[in-house]
């Protein structure tokens, strides 16, 4: 296909994508607190969940490419001491010894649609570089923050809270609210300069660099200050909380920071190409992935292993049409899973 349109100039493309992922729990889980909770597996260290769901129709003409779009993005990123903290309290677990925990939780979550204009060139010769402004209708937002220090003194059997929480959300909702706003907008930018030599390749992009805004967004800001004094009858610890906070309603604009992605590879006629790759995810770190490709008569394979995520994934193309499929494991206990396919017509 990419011979056509270099031909004519002109092309018709559709691309689905679904991505899920979580460190901690199984998919199947996840929209079941009670079996979260009693299912919950952290790993050492960072922890991270994402989702990345999005279906477009584009219409390349030249350099540009045009796209109608709709999308569904989520992380959250904690570590495994603060999971660790929900899970003890949760099964009510009471530590033999004197323990400290630094909580840290981050999760930010958007649905919405819109437009997308892509303008992609060449600078020099083996290079390209390409830029691109999505124009998004929200029709949910949700941002909430918590960090702060928990502690437990064993001799007295006393927790001690001190936590900061943040909210932002359009379906919160709290005593003398005033009406909410239909939806919210968001200006998303993305870039990328790429390097391809006859046997190695190298590229930087970024995606979703840019603000979302809503007028009239409920939010919440809270601090809590406990110390737990006593039990009851059962042994279950008794929480006595001190909650301030306030809550607001008005216009609300959050700067995302953006999924960086770097890449390099090798390539031979006989072995195909191999690629290293990583992504960076903000307050997480690196993703990391190795990849593999061929191309055998008119039809293209690769396969790749998302390192962090555990997930192999296996593709095929042909003329221009593609399908990618992957996971960390088979069955219900999956947590890690990709389904994408994608395809066109020049003209």
């Amino acid at each position: 296909m990419a011979a056509a349109q270099a031909e004519s100039g002109y092309a018709l493309s559709f691309a689905v994508r679904s991505v899920h992922h979580v460190d901690a729990v199984s998919l199947a889980a996840i929209d079941d607190e009670d079996q979260v909770l009693a299912t919950l597996d952290p790993r050492s260290g960072r922890n991270i969940g994402y989702v990345d769901d999005e279906a477009r129709l584009s219409l390349k003409a030249g350099a540009w490419t045009w796209s109608v779009l709709a999308r569904s993005s989520a992380v959250l990123v904690t570590d495994e001491a603060t999971l660790k903290l929900v899970q003890q309290i949760s099964r009510d677990v009471t530590p033999s010894a004197d323990r400290r925990w630094s909580a840290q939780v981050r999760y930010e979550a958007f649905q919405g649609g819109g437009i997308e204009g892509a303008y992609r060139f060449e600078p020099a010769e083996q290079w390209q570089v390409g830029v691109a402004a999505q124009l998004l209708t929200l029709r949910h937002w949700r941002r909430r923050t918590l960090e702060g220090n928990v502690q437990f003194e064993a001799a007295s059997r006393t927790y001690s809270f001190d936590l900061q929480s943040t909210q932002a959300d359009d379906r919160l909702s709290f005593p003398f609210e005033q009406p909410k706003d239909d939806g919210g907008a968001g200006l998303l930018l993305a870039g990328d300069v790429a390097w391809r030599g006859e046997r190695w390749a190298a590229s930087v992009s970024v995606r979703d660099l840019g603000w979302l805004r809503w007028n009239q967004l409920p939010q919440q800001y809270a601090t809590l200050s406990t110390q737990t004094q006593s039990y009851d009858a059962d042994g279950y610890v008794i929480y006595k909380p001190l909650v301030q906070g306030r809550n607001s309603q008005q216009g609300y604009t959050h700067r995302l920071q953006g999924w960086w992605t770097t890449r390099a590879s090798w390539r031979s006629a006989q072995a195909g190409e191999f690629e290293l790759s990583s992504d960076w995810v903000q307050d997480f770190g690196a993703l990391p992935a190795v990849a593999w490709r061929q191309r055998i008569a008119e039809v293209d394979f690769g396969a790749e292993w998302r390192i962090h995520e555990r997930r192999v994934g296996v593709a095929i193309g042909w003329r221009g049409w593609q399908l990618r499929a992957g996971a960390d494991r088979l069955g219900s206990q999956r947590r890690s899973r990709e389904l994408a396919v994608s395809g066109g017509w020049a003209f």
